[in-house]
């Protein structure tokens, strides 16, 4: 304000006017004065609002800071409190916090969904005893006030929980003091993880290891098994060891069972076992004798197979031993048939015969090979190989078994395995019995053709009376199994008829080589209705047996040279079957004769002979070309 007034054009005029010229020196002064101290004070006003407005500025920046910070914590708050939010929402173990009166403050949501409650808020100043029967929750309660009273927390302990409803249910359970900000236990809190299916699992291994042992101990085979890591003590079955007449004791110690086996193959059981040892083979099998104490030999099939580490080194030793003495009896007992057979064949000169009766014999020897190889794989192919292997995998888990059995992919197939594994064992009992009793029904056929062919080498020569029926049926036994091999349709029609006066051998022959043709040409017609006929038809003088089949037939230029000597169209054929039958027919006063409508219309041969109750005619000619012919493939 003063300095607009000295800028003023009336002031100078008034002063001057009123102070006159001396004033007016003072006056221009005291203005000068007050002009340059207004341009300091508003200097001076102006530092300070400057100065003032920085550290207004200071201070907006430091609360701009603040407010980031606080921002910055609350984001953090939040997410904290979202996660554990989101924790408590999808933890599937059960979390909860309660006071010091073991009221629950708050759970995660699997608490509430264990209780069958709508949500953790739910569960909020309930205790246990509301949701437990009174023995858990008394428990629970005590543990609780212990833990405020020490301050010890409960670690990993397992708990068996009791429903109101009834229900049970396993916990493993941790319990901890719960501190407020100075440290002070003002109740606690703990986590809960359901183990009842462990429990379960625990429950149904122990149950399955029975089952193990029942099956270990109990196969029909015997079963050694050897942990390399343990020693050189085996674990041998109670099958194992009947067959070796061994005691537990004994069948524990290794050197006991090499001391059984006889010296003759103990060169052979060391080179397998050095053969494995080196790591030149994991399994190796081999029949071996056994000189057992009471001096009996038996005859065992030992198969052994190792599980090597990543070393190469073995850690299992898992070995299958067959009793097979009786297979090696009958092995035996086949050698002595056959032996006995050829020599019965010589002695009857029956060469034809005896060819016949060797094919036959050698059709039912192809059941016997095939059961015991079916024997020989199912024992090969057993399971039982891959115990071992189970049992390693086991013990690797070892500390973690129960945890393994149930949460690792792997494990939880084991059970299921011990369960297919004894239907399995099962099944191949049965199987194996099968086997061995349709072996034993081929052995006894065989020695029937051989008891048979023996009775009829007794007569060669003689002239019998002798019912047709029982002739047919002779070489249809002798031809049985042949004819079951190829799928022939075998039908009869042998009404009764008079007796015959024949020599046994020389039928036997022809109605052999009669049905062997048939089958052939059965065979060669590729029908699928094999069928092969044989009746018997009598008139006042005669008995016939008609054999006759639907296969390829005979074409009408071989009906001419069938029954000639040394003619055949099988590529295998050597062409005296058809002419010494009709040789032998003649012989016997009969005779044998041939029909086919062509090929693919099959063929029927009929053997003649004479009746024993009416005047032996005399002896036919051997049948001319045009009743005679070799069916193709016929020799």
């Amino acid at each position: 304000m003063l300095h607009n007034l000295t800028e003023s054009f009336w002031l100078p005029l008034i002063v001057l006017a009123v102070l006159g010229a001396p004033m007016i020196a003072v006056y221009w002064r005291w203005t000068v004065h007050l002009r340059r101290r207004a341009e300091r004070l508003t200097v001076d006003f102006d530092a300070r609002v400057l100065e003032r407005t920085a550290d207004l500025d200071r201070t907006i920046a430091r609360l701009q800071q603040e407010l980031a910070r606080r921002d910055q914590l609350e984001a953090e708050l939040r997410r904290e409190h979202d996660m554990m939010e989101t924790f408590m929402r999808s933890v599937p173990d059960t979390v909860y916090f309660k006071d010091a009166e073991s009221r629950f403050i708050t759970c995660s949501a699997s608490k509430a969904r264990k209780h069958g409650l709508g949500g953790p808020a739910d569960l909020i100043g309930k205790t246990d005893f509301d949701l437990f029967g009174d023995e858990h929750a008394r428990s629970a309660f005590e543990a609780e006030q212990r833990i405020l009273r020490t301050g010890e927390a409960i670690v990993g302990l397992p708990e068996r929980e009791t429903f109101h409803d009834g229900r049970v249910r396993w916990t493993l359970t941790s319990k901890m003091p719960l501190r407020d900000e100075s440290g002070r236990i003002v109740g606690t809190f703990g986590l809960g993880k359901d183990m009842t299916e462990l429990k379960n699992a625990e429950e149904e291994l122990q149950q399955r290891e029975l089952l193990f042992r029942l099956i270990f101990e109990h196969a029909p085979l015997g079963v050694s098994w050897r942990r390399t890591d343990l020693g050189n003590v085996y674990h041998r079955n109670a099958t194992f060891r009947r067959v070796l007449g061994l005691t537990a004791e004994e069948a524990s110690d290794d050197a006991q069972f090499d001391s059984l086996i006889h010296k003759d193959d103990l060169a052979r059981y060391r080179e397998s076992n050095q053969q494995i040892d080196s790591g030149g083979a994991d399994n190796d099998t081999l029949e071996l004798r056994f000189v057992l104490k009471d001096g009996r030999l038996v005859w065992g099939r030992l198969s052994v197979a190792v599980v090597r580490n990543d070393s190469g080194h073995i850690i299992q030793e898992i070995a299958i031993l067959e009793d097979i003495t009786q297979r090696k009896k009958t092995e035996q007992e086949l050698a002595d048939t056959y032996k006995s057979l050829l020599d019965a064949s010589r002695v009857a000169g029956m060469a034809e015969v005896a060819t016949g009766v060797l094919h036959n014999i050698g059709n039912v020897l192809n059941s016997v090979n095939v059961s015991v190889n079916l024997l020989a794989e199912n024992l090969q192919n057993t399971r039982l190989g891959n115990i071992a292997r189970l049992s390693a995998l086991l013990h690797e888990h070892a500390e973690d078994l129960g945890t393994f059995l149930t949460a690792d992919p792997q494990g939880q197939r084991v059970l299921p395995y011990l369960d297919t594994l004894a239907d399995h064992l099962t099944g191949e009992q049965q199987r194996l019995l099968s086997e061995v009793d349709s072996l034993r029904r081929n052995v006894d056929h065989i020695k029937d053709i051989v008891g048979m062919q023996q009775e009829y080498a007794k007569v060669l020569g003689v002239v019998e009376a002798l019912a047709p029926v029982d002739l047919v049926e002779d070489a249809l036994r002798m031809n049985a199994a042949a004819l079951t091999r190829h799928d022939v349709d075998l039908v009869r029609q042998l009404a009764p008829a008079p007796a015959v006066i024949v020599e046994r051998p020389k039928v036997l022959q022809i109605l052999i080589n009669l049905i062997r043709n048939a089958k052939y040409a059965l065979d060669e017609g590729g029908r699928a209705d094999k069928r092969l006929l044989v009746r018997l038809e009598h008139d006042a003088k005669i008995v016939r047996v008609i054999v006759s089949d639907n296969g390829i037939g005979i074409p009408t230029e071989n009906l001419e040279r069938v029954f000639t000597h040394g003619f055949t169209t099988r590529k295998d054929g050597h062409g005296f079957g058809l002419h010494s039958s009709a040789i032998a027919a003649k012989e016997m006063g009969g005779r044998l004769t041939v029909h086919s409508d062509g090929p693919g219309r099959g063929a029927t041969f009929t053997l003649e002979l004479p009746r024993a109750d009416a005047a032996a005619p005399e002896a036919a000619p051997i049948p001319d070309a045009r009743s005679a012919a070799a069916a193709a493939p016929r020799g």
